[in-house]
């Protein structure tokens, strides 16, 4: 009875781990050719993004609606409303359709690796108990898979962090006006506990470049602040 409750019980925890962040394997088919998926990617995400603003200004709509009737009607947009409408097409791959999309690669040409013919073969559970896990090693595809996006081997789940962690760290930098650094710390976290190297075996500097310049970007959409590294970066508004 107990070698039962011994199999259940890891096979559950291998289930719970594989749906932790699992890292990417960029070296393994690092010299088959892919196709470059700069424009593809470009054209989707745009698309994204013009469905997220169909989104906030449909969302807008019915908040000037619900202003009108209570009679404190405000002629402004509400960047609330915005960054809804917009992260719900833009984001993490559980809670946006471009996270999503891009995260499985659907369409494109990409690389995938399976743990047994990884980078990550030979790390057992007690190094990373996600890939090292037999739950992954036999049933998942445990990392992200890898683009040629102008020429350089990109990680699907680079957009995750750009998208999705990017904007936790727009939020607390810019939003809540907490600073880089208490920003920054996000990351760190993340790297170093349950969803990083606690799980995986690997802190990612990648991830953390990831999240950084998604920050960039959030605050790009509408250009309220300077660019965090300089005025000469400004890239927006590209929202009006």
């Amino acid at each position: 009875m107990k070698r039962k409750y011994l199999v259940f019980g890891l096979v559950t925890l291998g289930l719970q781990l594989n749906s932790f962040s699992a890292e990417v394997d960029s070296f393994t088919h690092r010299l088959k050719p892919l196709e470059d998926s700069l424009e593809k990617v470009n054209r989707n995400f745009n698309e994204h993004l013009q469905r997220g603003l169909e989104t906030a200004n449909i969302l807008d709509k019915h908040l000037k609606r619900a202003q009108y009737r209570s009679n404190s009607i405000d002629d402004t947009c509400d960047e609330d409303v915005l960054y809804y409408g917009l992260r719900d097409f833009l984001g993490n791959q559980y809670l946006s359709e471009f996270g999503e999309h891009i995260t499985d690669a659907i369409g494109y040409d990409a690389h995938r690796s399976k743990i047994p013919t990884s980078i990550y073969r030979r790390l057992n559970f007690f190094d990373s108990p996600v890939q090292g896990n037999p739950i992954s090693r036999n049933l998942s595809d445990p990392t992200a898979a890898t683009l040629n996006v102008n020429g350089v081997l990109l990680g699907t789940d680079k957009f995750e962090h750009f998208l999705g962690s990017g904007f936790n760290y727009f939020k607390r930098n810019y939003l809540q006006g907490r600073g880089l650094q208490s920003a920054l710390d996000i990351g760190h976290s993340a790297e170093t506990g349950v969803l990083g190297s606690m799980t995986t075996g690997v802190k990612s500097f990648g991830d953390l470049s990831a999240n950084f310049n998604g920050m960039r970007f959030w605050n790009h959409v509408l250009q309220k602040n300077t660019d965090i590294l300089g005025a000469e970066y400004n890239e927006g508004p590209y929202v009006s």
